[in-house]
Parts: structure tokens; sequence; C-alpha cells
């Protein structure tokens, strides 16, 4: 049974009430607090209202060089209409670091920028990149001791031309 004015004071109901306004997902945090009163105790619910996301953007991918606009917004799963946790920013910045890194972006930076509307409860998402520097791949050397001639073996490898393979 939930709170009720009037009654005396239960910590089990409080709880169940706390319980009740975190399953309603209207809220991001909600506590109780108590204040001694002549006569009594006063509750307090105070409560924090969601969030929810709203326009999720990517700023600085480098056009042709990197991910998609598609590929970096799939890996922050950051989803339209959904409550807006701060947990799941991070996550989706660490995936996004992940799939530049797959990309050869080593040293790139990102930074998150959120902008509340409290009117409409919505939390726009701006992430910023900055790649840096793509790794680039050296001169590889390899030890044929395979069936395959060498040409196969360079045709097998879909090593892309320009950069000088050798074969011993």
């Amino acid at each position: 049974m939930a709170a009720q004015a009037g009654r005396a004071f239960d910590s089990e109901a409080v709880r169940e009430s706390l319980r009740q306004l975190h399953r309603t997902g209207l809220y991001a945090d909600a506590q109780a607090q108590t204040m001694a009163v002549p006569g009594g105790v006063r509750l307090d619910f105070v409560v924090r209202r969601n969030f929810y996301v709203n326009q999720v953007r990517i700023e600085g991918l480098p056009p042709r060089r990197a991910p998609g606009q598609g590929v970096a917004l799939a890996a922050l799963r950051l989803k339209l209409g959904v409550a807006f946790r701060e947990k799941d920013v991070e996550e989706g910045l660490k995936r996004l670091m992940d799939v530049l890194r797959e990309d050869g972006f080593y040293q790139a930076q990102l930074a998150r920028e959120l902008v509340p509307h409290p009117e409409t409860r919505q939390m726009d998402i701006v992430m910023r990149v900055t790649p840096g520097r793509r790794a680039k791949q050296g001169v590889i050397t390899v030890h044929n001791q395979t069936e395959f001639n060498d040409e196969e073996l360079r045709k097998r490898s879909r090593l892309k031309p320009g950069r000088p393979v050798t074969l011993r």
C-alpha cells in the first residue's frame, strides 16, 4: 500500500510509493524527504522529470574518409523518443570511438553537448568528432610458405594496390 495523507508514517508504504513513481517512467529520479512538523511528520516526494531523446547529430566526421553518418549514428544507439539517460550517452560514445578506431582513427577525440528543451522535456544530443589523422599501414612483408604462388597470394590478401608488398 502506498503512503497516504493522515495515516501513520510507514517506511514500507513510502518505498511502495517510490516504486510506483518510478514505474510510471515519467521520472528520472524520485526521493522521499521527511521533516518533523508540529503534530507529526511531513513527507514530500521530490521528483526530477525525464527528458526524452530528440535530435541526435554527429558533427566533424570527415567526408569520404570515415564511417558514414548512418554507421556512426547506429553505433550510438540513441533512439528518438526514449527516456534520456546519461549512461546511454556515455556507452554510445564508447561504441562510436570503437567504430572510429576500426576505421583507423586511433587518435580521435569526442565531445558531447546536451541541449535540453524544458518546455517539451526533450534533449538534443550533439556529438563532435575531431578525427585526427588516420593510421596508415606501412610496407608488408610476407614470407610465403603456402601452396599458393606469390601472385595468387596477393589476390587472396586483397591488399590495395599502391603499397609495395614484398613476398619472400
